[in-house]
């Protein structure tokens, strides 16, 4: 079950790293940013990794329906099942973003450090509408934006609303500027001082058994 595994992973080793590719995480795509992000959340939120290959699976099981009865009448009540379990994993996942980043921004302002300071921001529709609408009204705008999305999607073939779309930021605290205009020298120590508060965290904060993992560290500095 989720539960057991989520008890099971506070005695796993989490492993951190730092790669040279991760270094260039803010001028990548929006892809590379968000499974990052989800990272974050993961050391903080053992079960948001689950809920992120559900939420995945019933993406594709949508467009697989649509794709099979291209606007049949018959195929409305399976997506509508299908949609409201995305809607449910979706939002789940949206405030599971929202409340470990803030987390993680209050935790690395209070670690004491020589590498710049940073504040991370979650960039996404969804997220933004959890803190300004009840779960409620969230949730039947959720459904309602994918009913409308179907002859759209079906023609892309890919969902274009939810939390599978989202992006994230670090803004340079001590400049307040976006790390995406900062200069590589200080997005280099901008992801240095992130990985070093994420093993923190994980060691401090959630008390699990923490490896950190610099790979070429030379290169980072």
């Amino acid at each position: 079950s989720s539960k057991r595994q989520s008890d099971l992973r506070s005695h796993l080793i989490n492993f951190i790293s730092l790669t040279p590719q991760l270094e260039q995480l803010f001028i990548l795509g929006k892809s590379q940013r968000r499974d990052y992000m989800d990272k974050i959340v993961s050391d903080i939120d053992f079960e948001h990794n689950s809920r992120v290959n559900n939420y995945q699976k019933l993406l594709k099981e949508r467009l697989l329906v649509l794709q099979k009865y291209r606007g049949q009448k018959t195929a409305d009540k399976w997506l509508d099942a299908i949609e409201n379990n995305i809607v449910e994993l979706g939002v789940a996942i949206a405030s599971a973003r929202i409340e470990a980043i803030e987390f993680f921004n209050k935790a690395i302002l209070s670690f004491s450090s020589n590498f710049p300071k940073a504040r991370l921001q979650v960039i996404g529709d969804v997220e933004q509408n959890v803190m300004k609408q009840s779960a409620v009204q969230l949730e039947e705008f959720y459904k309602q934006t994918l009913k409308e999305n179907r002859v759209l999607d079906l023609e892309n073939f890919k969902t274009n609303f939810g939390v599978h779309r989202s992006d994230f930021d670090a803004i340079f605290v001590e400049k307040n500027i976006s790390a995406t205009k900062s200069s590589t020298g200080e997005q280099k120590a901008i992801m240095i001082s992130i990985t070093l508060a994420r093993a923190k965290i994980s060691a401090t904060y959630k008390n699990q058994p923490t490896i950190l993992i610099f790979d070429e560290i030379v290169s980072h500095l």
